[in-house]
């Protein structure tokens, strides 16, 4: 939800701006007493434009966050938090209102690039056998889908499928076991402590996502008072998680 709040943050100060700008109000008025209702109201809306400056900046430092050793992501955020910096600094409403402007440009663009990073996502896993490879990019190509489309359930319902028949194909290959058959109803938990039985070190995060794909899974068949929702960030996350995993399984 970062760029969320950020995007409201940011509309909030474009707000108090233009009611400021309208009554004719001047930032120097925020700190002006007066017992005169006019020059009350005036402090006040001058006081709502540096509340509104001082939100956006506690949002825009949250931005790094999404940063994730992409550069041109801390660039840009980088570049937004010296705007920022300019903004809470200048007592031109003008100067303020151009900046939020600058800013919806590069918060349109920060989003672009955000999904650019799926989009991009490298989706090429080598070494996976022959007879499992066709269902996998065939689940890929659906997450893929699925993430454009913002259906973001389904593709944490993909991302568990894709796990199975690598967790399942990688028994086989270990054991000479197959388990679709002996024991089709095993679950990717379990299938994590089959495979540690047998020496083979799945990633400990693993669980964490198993958990979120079977209440995703769970709240997709039974009716529930709330459904469980992923939001995009985490779709994003899962999918390149489960694209890691699987390599680190057939390497």
């Amino acid at each position: 939800m970062t760029l969320e709040t950020f995007k409201k943050a940011l509309g909030n100060v474009r707000f108090a701006v233009d009611k400021a700008q309208t009554a004719g109000v001047s930032l120097l008025d925020a700190t002006r007493n007066s017992l005169d209702f006019k020059s009350q109201k005036n402090a006040h809306l001058a006081r709502d434009v540096v509340a509104s400056v001082n939100v956006l900046e506690k949002e825009g430092k949250a931005l790094h966050g999404l940063a994730e050793e992409d550069s041109d992501v801390e660039l840009k955020v980088i570049d937004m938090m010296k705007m920022i910096r300019t903004m809470k600094e200048s007592i031109d409403l003008g100067v303020i209102r151009d900046g939020a402007h600058h800013l919806r440009n590069a918060i349109s663009d920060l989003s672009v690039i955000k999904n650019e990073q799926f989009h991009t996502l490298d989706v090429k896993i080598p070494n996976i056998p022959a007879d499992v490879r066709s269902d996998m990019e065939r689940d890929l190509a659906e997450i893929k889908r699925c993430f454009d489309a913002e259906c973001y359930r389904s593709v944490a319902i993909l991302c568990g499928r894709l796990l199975e028949i690598a967790l399942h194909r990688k028994y086989f290959d270990v054991t000479g076991t197959d388990l679709l058959e002996k024991a089709p109803g095993t679950g990717l938990g379990n299938m994590i402590k089959k495979l540690s039985e047998h020496s083979v070190i799945v990633d400990a995060g693993l669980m964490n996502q198993i958990h979120v794909i079977n209440q995703v899974r769970v709240h997709s068949v039974h009716v529930k008072r709330e459904a469980y929702n992923v939001s995009k960030d985490q779709a994003h996350a899962m999918a390149l998680y489960t694209v890691d995993v699987v390599k680190k399984l057939f390497t």
